[in-house]
C-alpha cells in the first residue's frame, strides 16, 4: 500500500469526517491562511487543525494580506516547502 507522501493546502479546512491515525502522523502538511479571506473564515480553519497542529511536520503559515489567491510570499514558503520535504 502507498501513502500520501504530502499535502500543499491554501486557505482550507479538514472536514469533520475526516479521519486521523498514527500512520498519518508524519505526512508532511503545508497550509497557508489569510486573515483577510471571507470565503472560510479562520475560526473555521484553525478548528479543523487542532486533529493535526502538533504532527511534527505540519507548517501552518499566515499571510496579512491575501485575498482568496496564492501570493509571492506564499508561493516562495511553498517552493522551500517542497525543496525541504521531496
Amino acid at each position: 500500500m502507498k501513502f500520501i507522501e504530502g499535502i500543499i493546502y491554501c486557505f482550507g479546512f479538514l472536514f469533520p469526517q475526516t479521519q486521523i491515525n498514527k500512520d498519518n502522523q508524519n505526512i508532511k502538511i503545508f497550509a497557508g491562511y489569510s486573515y483577510v479571506v471571507r470565503v472560510i473564515k479562520y475560526e473555521l480553519s484553525q478548528k479543523s487543525f487542532k486533529k493535526i497542529k502538533n504532527f511534527p511536520n505540519f507548517h501552518f503559515n499566515i499571510y496579512n494580506d491575501l485575498e482568496h489567491i496564492i501570493g509571492n510570499e506564499e508561493l516562495e514558503d511553498i517552493i522551500q516547502f517542497l525543496e525541504k520535504n521531496i
